[in-house]
């Protein structure tokens, strides 16, 4: 089950660790034992095989996490993509917010098991770009909600030198970056295979902001 991520990693170049992947695996068994209840992913997601293909998703953004400190996870549901961050950068300050009270509950306990020391959960519906910037994150990202709902509060009140990590599904038509505020720093197919592609974009800094 787990080559595949073994596989990647290391084309990555990213020295295999096996903690990590012990974490990964116990995310998983906690994921599908709180799925009877919490309904963290669908019922087609629900099994080991299915989970391996968010691992890939979510590892395939971790070049781009270097040179962040503090990554902000909007909608993170049921850990994808910064609670396997987390299990691959313990180092790395993560905050996961999610409005639904029973995924915010299973995300602490994850949290808690995996012994993700640098990992907050906040339970709150996260609307309003002044509360977003104020997390202090370097690198905001939304697996859930696509790309534009993010896009929208990044570029309304997005700090300069911001890096966004999105994950474009087919109803994101057109490029994301296609505005004088963003650098695009990555284009490229999901690894996993399925629909959609990995975007990561770099905030310019603006001529009169302040940001």
């Amino acid at each position: 089950m787990r080559d595949p991520v073994r596989r990647l990693l290391e084309k990555q170049g990213w020295e295999t660790d096996d903690g990590a992947l012990e974490r990964l695996s116990r995310h998983h068994d906690l994921l599908l034992t709180w799925n009877r209840t919490a309904h963290l992913v669908s019922a087609g997601d629900a099994s080991r095989r299915a989970l391996v293909r968010h691992d890939l998703e979510a590892l395939q953004a971790l070049p781009y996490l270097a040179g962040h400190h503090t990554v902000v996870d909007v909608g993170s549901g049921g850990g994808f993509p910064a609670l396997v961050w987390a299990c691959m950068r313990p180092d790395l300050s993560l905050i996961l917010v999610e409005s639904g009270s029973r995924k915010a509950a299973f995300l602490r306990e994850a949290a808690h098991r995996l012994a993700l020391n640098k990992v907050r959960v906040l339970h709150e519906r996260l609307e309003d770009p002044g509360r977003l910037v104020a997390l202090a994150g370097d690198l905001w990202t939304s697996r859930a909600a696509g790309c534009g709902p993010l896009l929208r509060l990044a570029g309304e009140s997005g700090p300069a030198g911001l890096t966004l990590i999105l994950y474009a599904g087919a109803q994101d038509a057109g490029d994301p970056a296609d505005t004088p505020i963003w650098d695009a720093v990555a284009d490229e197919p999901l690894v996993s295979g399925a629909a959609g592609r990995l975007v990561v974009l770099r905030r310019r800094a603006v001529a009169g902001s302040t940001a």
